[in-house]
């Protein structure tokens, strides 16, 4: 709650609105206002279960941890392999990665989740919304460019 409170304050310098049109600050408060709310909620809520009950353990599953290694893992690749491989790709490998190591699902499920995500996003991010993401290896496949 304490962190919510310090980003809520100090979004205040930055301002959240300037002449109708958010600003730096508008974001950071939202985010201070949402932790603050969601751990009061979890506050609460742990005191009407009972507080004095032993808490339950980090790593609830023996295989939680080796699950995080690998997500923080993954996700050091993926921002070292975005530069190369490009948006595109290095997301459906992150994708395919983490459908199949992190939480195993059936391979059909996979490669259509995997290619549907990054597509989605690739069009949301280049072509909607005009960002330039790294294309890496695929310089040549730049979808905003046709339209």
């Amino acid at each position: 709650m304490a962190i919510g409170i310090l980003f809520g304050a100090g979004s205040i310098k930055f301002g959240d609105l300037r002449g109708g049109a958010p600003s730096a600050g508008l974001f950071p408060c939202l985010g201070g206002i949402t932790l603050f709310i969601l751990s009061a909620v979890n506050l609460l809520k742990g005191w009407r279960e009972g507080g004095g009950a032993a808490a339950p353990k980090f790593f609830p599953r023996p295989e939680s941890r080796r699950k995080i290694i690998l997500l923080l893992s993954g996700l050091l690749a993926y921002g070292f392999a975005l530069t190369y491989l490009g948006f595109f790709l290095t997301t459906l490998l992150f994708m395919l990665f983490l459908l199949k190591a992190i939480e195993p699902q059936r391979w059909a499920r996979t490669l259509i989740t995997s290619f549907s995500v990054s597509a989605a996003a690739y069009i949301l991010f280049e072509v909607l919304l005009k960002v330039q993401l790294p294309l890496g290896i695929m310089e040549n496949l730049r979808l905003s460019k046709l339209f």
